[in-house]
């Protein structure tokens, strides 16, 4: 299940440079490209009220197979049509497509398929698997398009997409009673309660791809996804009986550091190093907040709030990407940014959260 995610997240940002040169085609500047990519954060939400619903008249892994099946259709659509409505209205139907399939197995088989005791470390591992797509997909992607030119790298988009489908077809799910759930809820969407953390998630979320979006270099890609491998390797390691503001306030302080770095770059090896570290730091605070979101968790919640996490955090990937070609000057912003959030973690999320913590764990659930 992890390895599909990966896979698909991968697809879902490999597309990005894909898009973009396909929008250039169609005569646009970058800034409207931009914000056409950027429609899939709009179609993550558009599925959700109907979440509950469809896991529960359907089968699961039925719901995260077809989606990933439509994911598949749509990039087919798109590669061999140039009507831009068309375009705007696929670029919505797969974020709709990739909000299901994240619903319909991190929010649901995950846990289902997981023993009880053993789910915090199995959400924790299904979302960082996810989170390594993001540089992983668009340096693969910049790669590809500049040496293999858009075809190959369409080629490598629906292949990546047909091996997670494939793996999901090898899922044993046991058959589980429908509970006759209503049509429209906030059941494995969105809970509303945790507005505190995704007021703090959000922008930091926005980071890494406000980078990526303007510089589109794989060097500080790569950096990057180092970063965010040795971070969770270190985080579980440092931080797993610790005061939980130390690894949230280190990545920030990790963050802002890397900002000045970037900000005042003294050669190509200080700006790699920068990347490496803004890549820890950003592994260090998710794994905080993720872990501070799934504590929130009362009686069958757990789904709701894990895809609410990764809801936030793609739409903040979406957003950042955004930004990286509006936004003159993105250094600045990003120190304005991680400030914020910062102080707003210190005086804020955190002395909320230890108000509204319901579970006593760290990493493994008791």
């Amino acid at each position: 299940m992890c390895v599909a995610n990966v896979l698909v997240t991968t697809a879902v940002f490999m597309l990005l440079p894909y898009q973009m040169q396909l929008l250039e085609h169609f005569g646009h500047q970058q800034l409207e490209s931009a914000l056409a990519v950027s429609l899939f954060a709009v179609g993550m939400f558009l599925p959700g009220p109907f979440n509950a619903h469809m896991v529960d008249a359907f089968s699961r892994k039925t719901v995260s197979q077809l989606s990933v099946l439509l994911f598949f259709v749509s990039c087919v659509i798109m590669e061999f049509s140039r009507l831009e409505w068309l375009f705007m209205l696929l670029r919505i139907f797969q974020g709709a497509c990739f909000g299901t399939f994240q619903m319909s197995l991190g929010s649901t088989l995950v846990n289902d398929l997981t023993f009880s005791e053993q789910r915090t470390s199995a959400d924790y591992f299904y979302t960082w698997f996810g989170l390594f797509g993001l540089p992983f997909g668009i340096m693969t992607g910049h790669v590809v398009l500049i040496h293999f030119g858009p075809h190959v790298l369409f080629l490598a988009i629906v292949c990546s997409l047909l091996l997670a489908w494939m793996l999901l077809f090898l899922l044993r799910v046991p058959f589980r009673a429908p509970v006759k759930t209503p049509l429209l809820s906030t059941d494995r969407f969105l809970f509303i309660h945790s507005f505190v953390l995704m007021v703090n998630l959000f922008p930091v979320a926005m980071i890494p791809t406000m980078y990526l979006g303007c510089l589109q270099q794989v060097q500080p890609m790569l950096m990057m996804l180092y970063g965010l491998i040795g971070g969770l390797l270190v985080h579980r390691i440092l931080f797993s009986h610790t005061d939980p503001r130390a690894d949230a306030v280190s990545g920030l302080l990790m963050i802002l550091t890397s900002s000045v770095m970037i900000l005042n770059p003294a050669g190509y090896d200080f700006m790699k190093t920068a990347f490496l570290l803004m890549g820890i730091g950003v592994s260090w605070f998710c794994s905080r907040l993720l872990l501070y979101f799934l504590k929130l968790s009362g009686h069958c919640q757990r789904g709701t709030l894990q895809q609410t996490y990764i809801l936030v955090l793609i739409t903040g990937n979406c957003l950042g990407f955004f930004l990286g070609y509006v936004v003159p000057n993105v250094f600045i912003l990003t120190i304005i940014v991680t400030v914020f959030s910062l102080f707003f973690y210190i005086f804020v999320a955190h002395k909320w959260f230890m108000r509204k913590n319901v579970r006593n764990f760290r990493f493994r659930e008791t």
